[in-house]
């Protein structure tokens, strides 16, 4: 329910939501690349996301596999 409010909530503002599988907690090496790719691409402006994704997204082992500093807003749903 968390990611169709989310969705929806975007469209309402006039944002462009853009959906991506979260990285796997146990893979962060292989799987973290792929979304800091998509975001790159997309050139989001911030991220919705979890708490618990929040805090794997600004973990050492997340900044071990991408540069982290660079990360758009993230932003607790």
């Amino acid at each position: 329910i968390d990611l169709i409010a989310a969705f929806y909530g975007c469209l309402y503002a006039g944002c462009i939501p853009v959906t991506v599988r979260p990285p796997h907690p146990q893979n962060l090496a292989a799987t973290l690349p792929t979304v800091r790719m998509i975001i790159d691409v997309s050139k989001a402006a911030c991220i919705l996301t979890t708490q618990t994704l929040m805090k794997i997204l600004r973990s050492k082992e997340a900044a071990a596999s991408v540069n982290v500093k660079t990360w758009p807003n993230i932003i607790d749903t």
